[in-house]
């Protein structure tokens, strides 16, 4: 192990004002890495305020755990003595239970209950524990203990009873607080929190990219090669890769080859009833990169993105996929230098609700994100098919030329109102079409005319880019353009 090396500074200690110390030279442990730097504070500046440790310390976070990522502050701000301790030797004193103090003068003695017991609690550790383990002797005698619990430092909480019989008191400390942690949580699998919290097998976890409702994402590296990947780690359970939750993802999307516009899978991790899913590392997402501008894209920028949107889209098509769940969070962004300027490269993402066209309706009735949910799958009982996704794409057209969708609602009743404003209130011979209907969803309110319509947002807009437009949100699937027109429309002519 490595020893604590100390500066020869001096630091002043009273009840009254912050500890204050200097830093003390970085050292690591092999076993327990994650107890070093010894700083004062959090973030390595030497200084920690009075309080308590959920003011001095962050939430534990398994995955920007790093040997020199935390520092181990100050528990308690008086000297920590007990009846049977020693005076410190050589000037040098003890706060909390951790972070030795040079120069001091000797403290005012600390009142103990009388009687108390003079070994550590179940489930703690003593003074000289820790220091044995940083390598760092303490003073001849001082057999001073904490209370604290070292399995709750890296949490920022306290236990009040900590676990008894199953408490494992030896072994690596990071992955022992993890154990300890997972011992307290019912119904929770150890070696799920392990793969999770710290490597998928065969990969390192370095941070947490994002999260939803059915996933996490985090960036990992492969041991193997060192190159960097997204994984995509599901939340439901999986048993095994024919499962609902492994089957669109893996199964279903196996059937598709290769496309430059469509993402696809690198590598699976099953193991302890939960699925990995590793694919190339993207930049940010569509949705990200729109939250980046103050001002929309041009509409030629916006062009060369859509045609890319709509020739992934059209492969999935042409081989029996629809996705299901278009939107701008699902459709990933790589940057690269391009002649003039920066170059994107926008993918299809996220399968998990993918379908297969073969399949007969009905479908899912509840699909697709709300804002964009073709109004076939709020008006019918699941009978809606792969233009569901044409529609999607036409409200990311619009989207990505004013920055904001065209449709919202905070229900569907509200999300139907805000596309008749647009469109106009269907007419019973189109509503005809929708059968069998979703009743409760036919309550909406009838509006007069045609609608505002489309132009009023885009006023200079190409002519070709307003028609196509028009066509991919079309009200009636039957009406609306396929994928297949919709790659070879006038629009991108200059792209083919």
């Amino acid at each position: 192990m490595h020893k604590v090396t100390t500066a020869p500074q001096q630091t002043v200690i009273s009840k009254e004002l912050p500890l204050v110390s200097k830093d003390y030279e970085h050292s690591s442990s092999d076993e327990d890495g994650y107890l070093s730097p010894f700083n004062g504070s959090d973030d390595g500046s030497g200084v920690a305020e009075s309080g308590s440790l959920l003011d001095e310390m962050p939430p534990f976070s398994a995955c920007s755990m790093s040997p020199s990522a935390r520092s181990l502050s100050p528990i308690e701000l008086e000297p920590f003595e007990s009846p049977i301790s020693t005076p410190p030797k050589s000037g040098r004193s003890y706060s909390g239970c951790s972070t030795p103090l040079y120069g001091t003068t000797t403290p005012p003695t600390h009142q103990h209950p009388a009687g108390g017991n003079s070994q550590p609690a179940e489930g703690y550790v003593t003074l000289d524990e820790i220091h044995a383990r940083i390598g760092l002797t303490p003073p001849d005698g001082n057999v001073s203990r904490s209370r604290l619990n070292l399995e709750t430092i890296f949490e920022g909480v306290f236990l009040e009873t900590p676990p008894k019989k199953e408490f494992q008191p030896k072994g690596n400390l990071f992955r022992r607080s993890i154990r300890n942690r997972a011992l307290l949580c019912e119904n929770f699998e150890l070696s799920d929190f392990l793969s999770v919290s710290t490597f998928f097998s065969g990969y390192d976890i370095i941070h947490q990219i994002g999260s939803g409702a059915y996933s996490e994402v985090f960036l990992v590296r492969c041991r193997k090669s060192g190159k960097a990947y997204a994984a995509k780690h599901l939340i439901d359970s999986c048993k095994d890769l024919m499962c609902d939750v492994a089957y669109a993802e893996i199964q279903l999307m196996k059937t598709v080859p290769s496309h430059p516009n469509v993402m696809q899978l690198c590598d699976h991790v099953l193991e302890n009833k939960s699925l990995t899913l590793i694919m190339h590392l993207m930049d940010m997402s569509l949705y990200d990169y729109m939250q980046t501008r103050v001002r929309p894209f041009s509409e030629n920028r916006v062009r060369k993105m859509l045609y890319q949107i709509v020739l992934g889209l059209e492969h999935l098509h042409q081989n029996g996929i629809f996705h299901r769940d278009v939107k701008p969070e699902n459709i990933l962004v790589k940057f690269s230098s391009g002649i003039v300027g920066k170059k994107e490269t926008l993918l299809l993402a996220d399968f998990g609700t993918a379908a297969s066209i073969a399949q007969r309706p009905p479908y899912a009735i509840y699909i697709a994100t709300r804002w964009y949910r073709a109004p076939e799958c709020m008006l019918s009982l699941g009978y809606y098919g792969p233009k569901m996704d044409v529609w999607a794409v036409g409200c990311c057209f619009f989207e990505m030329l004013t920055l904001k969708p065209p449709f919202q609602g905070e229900n569907e009743h509200e999300m139907l109102d805000s596309i008749h404003q647009t469109l106009g209130t269907p007419s019973s011979a189109v509503l005809e079409r929708f059968k069998p209907w979703n009743v409760d969803n036919l309550k909406f309110s009838r509006r007069s005319g045609s609608g505002t319509g489309l132009q009023i947002h885009f006023p200079l807009m190409n002519a070709f880019g307003m028609d196509l437009l028009k066509r991919m949100l079309a009200y009636c699937p039957d009406q609306r353009i396929s994928a297949k027109n919709l790659a070879n429309h006038v629009y991108f002519e200059e792209l083919m």
